[in-house]
């Protein structure tokens, strides 16, 4: 299968909405069969599990902090071109039925947007006469978490091969001219974000090689147990798709977005490592001396994002494919705060200079101006922990350490059917479990210090890391990682 995508990248604002009127809004250009008013009920169903990615037959998950509630709906109706002729803001739903409502006798296209929030009435309003391409390629960018508010999550037509356009058909006429014998039309609907978990608990989290690190200046073990904190999303997606048209294709199987050969513009993208590092001189991973984030509240086990299908596609000279990426600057990832104990005891703030581990501050300046490479001693009594970091000792404030994840799909393997290679993305309605199995090595002491801040260079696999990610449908994604 190949996506096919109805790129709708402004779709966000469109989302962010709440509907507040019960009426029906413009003229029917050219679908009304008799002019007449009749009634239309909706009946929102979930995804199956068979509309996702490559048909993966994972068994849906139970319901997840009230996925499953609709407490409003936005219904558009369109021609066989896409074109819009009627809007209804807000039908009374009880469950997943909408209470008949009133609408133009004809044959439409009919589009849900489920749990929207404030500004879609107006966006909803002005769309009559539009395409409903036109309508949701508005250019926006936004925080998924805006989609997965009040334990309610923004969802949108799914396409199952339904039309081209991922509209359901229905024909309304006199016959359905009361409540009682009003057209029923059934409308699948998906969740418009990723559900991100770190599995705390469940993490196995295995240290045998981080037990061995000891410090220079006392031969002292570091560490001799850690704990996950919590984790922070990095480059989230501020666009996505709306609906999504899935397609047999001959060939290899690959998900390939438009207009990602080239530098990575930072509207497209949330949480980007210059949004979140403090960088001396220059955007090196080694020049990272600060951060933005307040590392004792920004780190959480639960997160959301946007659907991010980085491009994948690599070919030589000639056009032929020879392997697929992924980069740094468009793929989804997280970063994990790990903290450190010693005895049952929080591990107090340490330093490295090189490949050593010191205790103190004043040991690691000792080391550093030992060094016949550095034409300048520091001052033995420095502290400060952006002046070391300038200098090349990096400073483990508190014990913490930190990990880059960049996230894969185990539902969604690259190359041909028999591929085992796994794809990094981010899928709309797949909740990611990420289980981190092992540290092999220490995390960085800042968030994004163990990454290329390079948009344009490949992910390769990191060897400090192992991870598994589950995914079914709603879709859930158990991502089992090592570190």
């Amino acid at each position: 299968m190949k996506v096919h995508n109805l790129l709708l990248a402004g779709l966000l604002l469109l989302f962010a909405a709440s509907c507040s009127s019960d009426d029906v809004n413009g003229d029917n250009s050219g679908t009304e069969t008799d002019g007449v008013k009749a009634y239309l009920s909706l009946h929102l169903t979930s995804q199956s599990p068979l509309t996702r990615t490559d048909g993966t037959t994972t068994p849906p998950e139970t319901e997840i902090d009230g996925d499953q509630q609709i407490s409003s709906v936005a219904v558009l109706l369109a021609d066989a071109d896409g074109g819009i002729v009627q809007v209804s803001t807000n039908p009374n739903i009880s469950g997943t039925q909408t209470v008949p409502f009133t609408v133009k006798s004809g044959t439409y296209f009919v589009y849900v947007v489920a749990n929207p929030t404030a500004e879609v009435e107006t966006l909803l309003n002005s769309s009559i006469g539009k395409n409903i391409q036109q309508v949701v390629a508005l250019t926006a960018g936004s925080k998924a978490d805006k989609y997965a508010t009040l334990n309610k999550y923004t969802m949108m037509n799914y396409n199952k091969g339904i039309t081209t356009k991922g509209g359901v058909s229905v024909t309304i006429t006199s016959a359905n001219s009361t409540p009682e014998t009003a057209a029923q039309v059934t409308v699948p609907v998906d969740r418009f974000v990723a559900r991100i978990r770190l599995m705390k608990e469940e993490s196995k989290l295995v240290i045998t090689d981080l037990k061995k690190v000891v410090f220079a200046d006392n031969n002292e073990p570091v560490l001799d147990n850690v704990e996950l904190v919590g984790q922070y999303l990095l480059n989230g997606a501020a666009k996505a798709n709306l609906i999504q048209e899935w397609m047999n294709s001959t060939g290899s199987v690959v998900l390939n977005d438009p207009d990602k050969n080239n530098a990575i513009p930072t509207t497209d993208f949330y949480n980007r490592l210059e949004d979140i590092a403090i960088f001396d001189v220059a955007p090196n991973e080694e020049n990272i001396i600060g951060t933005n984030l307040d590392v004792t509240t920004d780190f959480t086990i639960l997160t959301y994002a946007l659907e991010n299908r980085p491009e994948i596609l690599e070919v030589n000279d000639n056009a032929t494919l020879v392997g697929y990426t992924s980069k740094t600057g468009e793929t989804t990832g997280t970063i994990f705060q790990v903290k450190m104990t010693k005895g049952g005891a929080d591990v107090p703030t340490f330093y490295k200079y090189k490949n050593y581990y010191f205790s103190t501050a004043a040991k690691a300046i000792e080391a550093y101006n030992a060094d016949p490479a550095n034409a300048t001693d520091i001052p033995a009594d420095t502290t400060d922990p952006g002046t070391l970091r300038k200098a090349g000792i990096r400073v483990y404030e508190d014990g913490m350490m930190y990990y880059t994840y960049w996230i894969q799909d185990n539902n969604y393997k690259i190359g041909t059917p028999t591929a085992d290679k796994l794809y990094h993305v981010v899928h709309r309605n797949s909740v990611y479990n990420l289980f981190v199995d092992k540290l092999n090595n220490m995390g960085g002491d800042l968030p994004g210090t163990d990454v290329d801040p390079d948009p344009e260079t490949p992910i390769e696999k990191p060897t400090y890391l192992q991870v598994t990610v589950d995914v079914k449908p709603w879709v859930i994604s158990d991502n089992h990682i090592e570190l």
